[in-house]
């Protein structure tokens, strides 16, 4: 949700996490934002909700490995102003997908 939050103010719109969380059709936490086809709960679908511009990064489409290509997708959508939401792992944690949902609207060289 925090996210989703980041991106809209980014572009100068306050939107409650509550708000974001009922856009998937739920307010607890069974409807946090997901990244990828989440039935429910996508972080695209979020967005679209609140009329934010969105591009998907379309893994299932792409060969492996795709670290070079994702970040070169991450820096095209941060260079033409868009900000980018990701996700990334912690060695800690376990989870299959991701570990922690993150915004980018900026880098270093």
């Amino acid at each position: 949700s925090a996210s989703i939050q980041t991106v809209a103010l980014y572009y100068g719109n306050w939107v409650r996490q509550d708000a974001v969380r009922g856009s998937t059709g739920g307010h607890d936490a069974a409807h946090e934002i997901l990244l990828g086809n989440s039935s429910c709960c996508s972080a695209v679908k979020a967005a679209t909700h609140f009329k934010l511009r969105v591009s998907e990064w379309k893994d299932w489409q792409m060969p492996g490995p795709q670290s070079d290509a994702f970040v070169a997708w991450m820096k095209d959508a941060v260079d033409v102003g868009a900000p980018v939401v990701f996700g990334v792992y912690m060695t800690v944690e376990s989870d299959a997908d991701f570990d922690h949902i993150v915004p980018l609207v900026g880098y270093d060289e």
